[in-house]
């Protein structure tokens, strides 16, 4: 295989303008702080885990294949996709892609919701989910 050692000057133009564009700084930053808080979450206010990341998506260990599937199947009822993987060891993980502020909410609040049972596949002991009450409702509205 040869590889190309030329960039088209259109290219690389392109590329320095937007390796020195202030607000793409800024778009990296803040989906690595959501990223993190994202982590924080799962791991603070579920039975999952969270493993740490250096990408923007999280890879979230669900404990069972049933609730591998069914959050799964409950996020694309929701409209938000999430990639389940289906090989050992991870078959029991979904990999949850990090994107801005208001859709992350959004994906916590499914969360929450399938956690509490607010939907067929609602399989988890939501006495083990922070911040649910006995009916299901959200308690601490600081996802």
């Amino acid at each position: 295989m040869e590889w190309i050692n030329s960039v088209s000057a259109l290219s690389y133009e392109i590329g320095e303008y937007y390796l020195s564009c202030k607000s793409l700084d800024k778009i990296i930053n803040d989906i690595l702080q959501e990223r993190n808080e994202f982590i924080d979450f799962i791991n603070a206010k579920t039975p999952w885990i969270a493993y740490p990341s250096k990408a923007n998506f999280v890879l979230v260990n669900l404990g069972s294949e049933k609730i591998t599937i069914g959050l799964s199947d409950y996020y694309n009822e929701n409209d938000i996709i999430v990639r389940r993987l289906t090989m050992s060891p991870f078959k029991n993980c979904v990999r949850i892609t990090i994107v801005d502020h208001d859709k992350m909410q959004k994906i916590k609040a499914v969360i929450i919701k399938y956690a509490a049972g607010g939907s067929r596949w609602g399989v988890l002991d939501t006495r083990k989910i922070k911040g649910i009450t006995k009916n299901g409702a959200i308690e601490d509205r600081n996802l």
